[in-house]
């Protein structure tokens, strides 16, 4: 139901740009963005032991977008 949300919608719409404020919210703790962070970027860096550990998850887009010199 937040995925689908016309404001959840939104953000993915925005593209690149949304990025860092989507990486800001990550650094703050677990959120459910990775959805917006695959449909913005085409990837995947959850390694599929990790999908469902929220913590994890958050810590393998952080390190992703590191990996990527991604500024936030």
């Amino acid at each position: 139901a937040i995925v689908a949300h016309p404001d959840y919608q939104a953000i993915i719409r925005g593209g690149y740009a949304m990025l860092p404020p989507i990486l800001r919210c990550l650094e703050q703790g677990p959120a459910i963005w990775w959805p917006a962070l695959e449909a913005i970027t085409g990837e995947n860096p959850v390694p599929p032991d990790d999908v469902g550990r929220a913590k994890k998850v958050a810590s393998h887009w952080l390190s992703w977008a590191k990996a990527n010199d991604i500024v936030w």
